[in-house]
């Protein structure tokens, strides 16, 4: 009876001259548990995986981009990407000729590593930039 009354009330009546172990682990919301010392078989504490529920959100209106800011007069313009803009072609390497069938001025290509094979799993380079 004393067993009966240990595993159902919030206290424990104990004898004078006996000898008690109480043992507590942890469980949490999603189910983690913590494991017993080798040996020690204890029964369901009946408690379960509780994670929530998802939020019900409902969307009170159709979301507003903001305008698009105008542009800024004072911005320096790349003198790189000025010149190319003009579209004019610049010549090609004839040492090392690059596999692009034309390249705008002021930018150079060459070829400087080819034949790079491919691995095993079709993964090859798509380009390699070398920065003069």
């Amino acid at each position: 009876m004393a067993q009966d009354l240990i595993q159902t009330l919030p206290y424990t009546i104990a004898f004078a001259g006996k000898t008690y172990e109480f043992l507590a682990l942890a469980t949490d919301n999603a189910g983690n548990r913590e494991v017993a010392n080798l040996g020690v078989t204890l029964p369901d504490d009946g408690s379960g995986t509780n994670l929530g529920s998802l939020a019900d959100v409902v969307r009170s209106s159709e979301p507003t981009p903001a305008p698009a800011s105008p542009p800024n007069p004072n911005y320096k313009t790349n003198p790189l990407f000025t010149e190319a803009k003009a579209a004019l072609p610049n010549t090609t390497n004839t040492a090392s000729p690059s596999e692009f069938d034309s390249v705008l001025r002021p930018f150079k290509a060459i070829a400087f590593a080819t034949e790079i094979q491919g691995s095993h799993a079709n993964i090859a380079p798509l380009a390699i930039a070398l920065l003069f």
